[in-house]
């Protein structure tokens, strides 16, 4: 198991005061022991050359670790912006989508989003800017029951879907229902399934290994205390487990229950690995399921707190005041065109009683870092303000991630049409590719 190394530590009081000796006053009968005071007068002088020689050493150390922290953390990589307008259609799309994902060949470039108002998928194609749904049934041997919390794409024409009812539904591109597995069976004493996108508590994702035929999903199990988490693995065909893979405890903080809503854990999925993190420190948590090993990754932001402060409160009002106040992490996604990781974040904002809580909440500063296929950071950016919706209305694309244009503190002119910005990374060196974009509050 790799271990993160502990932090370095450096002595930052340097503010030593120098120390002024009186002058020895000449006597015409020096006592005898006048020489020994002296030697000890220079024995002194000599400490205190000591002294502040390794102060200054002490200095440069501190500043020369620094600069190197700094060196090492330049961004190779930014990011350009791509905007995007979905003309009016049949369909009565929303202007963004809390649970979507995406899907790309070289034929097919799709964001598939769920629209809890009609019970349907929403299906973007972005090569032809038109969207197009597939509405789910919600009774019957058809039926799709509750709203949808996850979404899986195999193919166009073979999707799966999780829904609030613990059932796994596989559909085809017209709704009909191929394939229902129960989640809930394969339930223990404690456990809940952990499949969802909430703004305010995690993002765990649905997975399918279609070389294994297993469907992989969070695990929430409060029979352990603290409550702990770990990856089902189940057998598609015979609805049975296949394995289990408990994910490490957050090394800032072992009892995620402290963090108010932010109580869950983020989960995504890549090849072998299971990418997940929690979403009050900033850590990133990579679990081989080849050999069971885990790593942990220091992926700390430059630019928000790392670690959110613990809410002892137990008022809902004080919830809410910590979710505005605190840093929120998201999880990992992998875009593999151009081999990379990306992470969204949320800083904390000042609580104002003088504004709604759905103000506070779009005024928040939004993050996207960037990391290599060995999880390397290779850039971190601000991203427009006041502009997306931060109720996990994004999704992550072959070559970036897309977010919906949909901000309560947006005064732009838009209308009720769809609209979605690209945000793909590109070397530092190139200019930035965005957009001025006036803050309304400023």
């Amino acid at each position: 198991m790799w271990k993160p190394l502990p932090a370095e530590k450096t002595r930052t009081d340097t503010n030593f005061a120098r120390v002024h000796l009186a002058p020895v006053r000449s006597a015409p009968n020096r006592h005898k022991t006048a020489p020994l005071v002296h030697i000890q007068l220079i024995a002194n002088t000599t400490m205190k050359k000591i002294l502040l020689l390794c102060t200054c050493l002490l200095i440069f150390s501190a500043c020369s670790n620094e600069k190197k922290k700094a060196t090492a953390e330049k961004d190779t990589m930014t990011c350009r912006v791509e905007q995007t307008h979905i003309p009016p259609s049949d369909v009565m799309q929303l202007k963004s989508y809390y649970q979507s994902t995406s899907f790309q060949d070289k034929k097919d470039t799709l964001i598939m989003g769920y629209n809890y108002r009609t019970h349907a998928l929403d299906v973007t194609d972005c090569r032809t800017d038109s969207v197009s749904e597939i509405r789910l049934d919600r009774e019957g041997d058809n039926g799709v029951q509750g709203r949808v919390t996850g979404i899986f794409i195999e193919t166009p024409d073979s999707i799966w879907v999780y829904t609030e009812a613990m059932q796994a539904y596989l559909i085809d591109k017209e709704g009909l229902v191929l394939k229902k597995t129960s989640l809930h069976d394969s339930l223990g004493e404690g456990e809940e399934v952990l499949i969802d996108a909430n703004h305010a508590i995690c993002t765990a994702r649905l997975h399918v290994d279609t070389a294994r035929g297993t469907l992989l999903y969070g695990i929430r199990d409060r029979s352990t205390q603290p409550a702990s988490f770990k990856v089902r693995e189940l057998d598609i065909r015979q609805g049975n487990i296949v394995k289990d893979y408990p994910l490490q405890a957050s090394v800032a903080d072992k009892d995620a229950s402290g963090y108010a809503n932010m109580n869950g854990v983020n989960i995504s999925f890549h090849d072998s690995l299971i990418v997940y993190n929690y979403p009050y420190e900033s850590h990133i948590y990579l679990l081989n399921r080849h050999d069971g090993t885990t790593r942990v990754v220091e992926a700390d932001s430059r630019y928000t707190a790392n670690t959110a402060k613990r809410c002892t409160g137990k008022d809902y009002s004080e919830w809410e005041r910590h979710q505005v106040e605190t840093p929120h992490f998201y999880d990992v996604m992998y875009l593999p065109d151009v081999y990379m990781y990306a992470r969204l974040h949320l800083g904390g904002t000042d609580y104002d009683k003088s504004r709604t809580l759905g103000e506070l909440l779009a005024s928040r500063p939004l993050y996207v870092s960037f990391f290599d296929m060995e999880f390397h950071k290779l850039g971190e950016q601000l991203l427009p303000e006041q502009r997306y919706s931060y109720f996990t209305g994004w999704c992550g694309m072959s070559d970036g991630i897309v977010l919906f244009v949909d901000n309560e503190l947006d005064k732009s002119e838009f209308s009720e049409d769809l609209f979605f910005d690209k945000i793909i990374p590109v070397p530092s060196d190139a200019p930035f590719e965005g957009f001025e974009h006036k803050n309304p509050n400023k």
